[in-house]
C-alpha cells in the first residue's frame, strides 16, 4: 500500500534485502494508523494534521500580504489597479465603475472606522470601566 491507503500501480523497482546483503526490517507488531489521537469525539490523523496546518499557513499569508498590500498602497492605487484587472468584464455587462467606487469608498472609511474604535477602548480605559462586573444589559444600555 502506499500514502492514503491507496495501492500503488507500480512494482518497487529496488531489489529485495536478502539480494542486497542487508538485513529485514522488523514488521511492527501494531501496524500503520492514520490515527495520531482521539479527544473525545474529535479523531487527529496525519492528513487532518498535514491539511490545518497548510490551511493555517496560507491563512496567515494571505492576511499578512493583504495587510501588507493596505498599509503599503494608496486607497486610489488599489481602486485604480482593480478597475485595470476588471476592464474586460465591462464587455460582459458587469458595472466596473460601481464596483471601483464602492471599494474606494469602503478603504477610505475602514481607517476612520478603526480610529473611532480605538478612541472607544480609550476612554473605556481611561474611564477605569469593569466591563466583567456588568450584566448584559447594563452593557448594551451605558449611559
Amino acid at each position: 500500500m502506499s500514502s492514503d491507503g491507496v495501492p500503488a500501480l507500480v512494482q518497487s523497482r529496488t531489489p529485495p534485502s536478502v539480494m542486497t546483503g542487508l538485513p529485514n526490517l522488523p514488521i511492527s507488531l501494531t501496524g500503520y494508523s492514520y490515527v495520531i489521537s482521539k479527544l473525545g469525539p474529535l479523531t487527529f490523523t496525519r492528513k487532518g494534521l498535514s491539511v490545518g496546518s497548510t490551511v493555517a499557513c496560507l491563512t496567515f499569508t494571505v492576511f499578512q500580504s493583504a495587510s501588507l498590500c493596505l498599509t503599503t498602497t494608496t486607497p486610489e492605487q488599489l481602486a485604480s489597479a482593480l478597475r485595470w484587472f476588471m476592464l474586460p468584464l465591462r464587455y460582459i455587462g458587469v458595472s466596473v465603475s460601481e464596483i471601483v467606487l464602492t471599494l474606494l469608498l469602503s478603504l477610505r472609511f475602514i481607517s476612520l472606522v478603526f480610529d473611532e474604535v480605538r478612541n472607544i477602548a480609550l476612554g473605556i480605559v481611561s474611564r477605569r470601566v469593569n466591563w466583567k462586573q456588568l450584566t448584559v444589559m447594563e452593557t448594551i444600555d451605558s449611559k
